[in-house]
């Protein structure tokens, strides 16, 4: 069936549609940080989560974390310090992580495109130990400036830092393995 539209209204209607699509301003804290998000277990498989709270394989519960350390990461839209420390260690404790990883991409008030790196932990010994493993990483290189850190009392529970990302490239494609080895044994 023929809708009526001519080029000019289906190009308006795709843009129109799309910038829906994309825009994630309605969205609570937790639909935020769920939205697209990832699950893994280190040393005990995969687990990895759909956005929608299922998962392929295996849900996106604690489950498996029993057998290895778990790890979230979540690519928010807006800077890492915008999103509610309370509501990433709610979520985190949730899901039974260890470590939640939020990375962030958004353009700022010049329009200037930028990434943040924020992570919580359940201890502050284990985000120090991911910090300075990242900084020592040379590829690829993160090339983190601290923004802020939250010590347990301060997010309802865990530690929360946050970094401006220097090194725009770095994605969860590249992140993901470089916290995996941070947390290999030397043989």
């Amino acid at each position: 069936a023929q809708l009526g539209f001519d080029a000019a209204q289906r190009c308006t209607l795709f843009k129109e549609l799309n910038a829906a699509k994309l825009d994630k301003s309605a969205l609570t804290e937790s639909e935020l940080l769920r939205c697209d998000y990832k699950q893994y277990v280190l040393g005990g498989g995969s687990n990895s989560g759909d956005g929608g709270g299922g998962g392929s394989g295996r849900n996106s519960s604690s489950e498996g974390a029993d057998s290895g350390m778990a790890i979230g990461i979540s690519s928010v839209p807006r800077p890492a310090l915008a999103v509610k420390t309370a509501e990433v260690a709610k979520f985190s404790r949730e899901r039974g992580l260890s470590l939640h990883v939020l990375m962030s991409a958004f353009a700022d008030e010049a329009g200037q495109f930028r990434r943040q790196l924020a992570m919580w932990a359940h201890d502050e010994a284990l985000l120090e130990h991911v910090e300075r493993g990242l900084r020592a990483t040379r590829e690829p290189r993160f090339e983190l400036e601290r923004l802020q850190w939250l010590p347990s009392h301060a997010n309802d529970g865990g530690a929360f830092v946050a970094f401006e990302q220097c090194n725009l490239a770095i994605s969860r494609k590249l992140l993901q393995p470089a916290l995996a080895a941070l947390f290999v044994e030397p043989s």
